[in-house]
């Protein structure tokens, strides 16, 4: 077992649901940025910047991998070409 390390997040969950609720109500994000106030770390007491909130609502809206493989079964060369030992043509 290691060290868990890193930054703690500027946007917790119960901040992202404001955003999310207040993106909902049609605000942008300049008007939502006064309303969360980060509750830990470096910055505590105060609100988060622009830039911030523009991340996690990336960060949120964005894919999330499976893990799966999203492509088809490999297919043979039309041709009948690039075969493992044949030479090419």
């Amino acid at each position: 077992m290691g060290l868990a390390g890193g930054r703690t997040p500027v946007i917790t969950g119960d901040m992202l649901y404001i955003v999310l609720r207040s993106r909902a109500n049609g605000e942008t994000v300049e008007q939502i940025q006064p309303d969360p106030i980060i509750p830990i770390g470096k910055r505590k007491g105060r609100n988060p910047s622009v830039v911030s909130i523009y991340r996690a609502l990336a960060a949120y809206e964005a894919p999330r991998h499976t893990g799966r493989h999203r492509a088809g079964p490999r297919r043979a060369c039309p041709a009948g070409r690039h075969r493992r030992g044949d030479p090419s043509p």
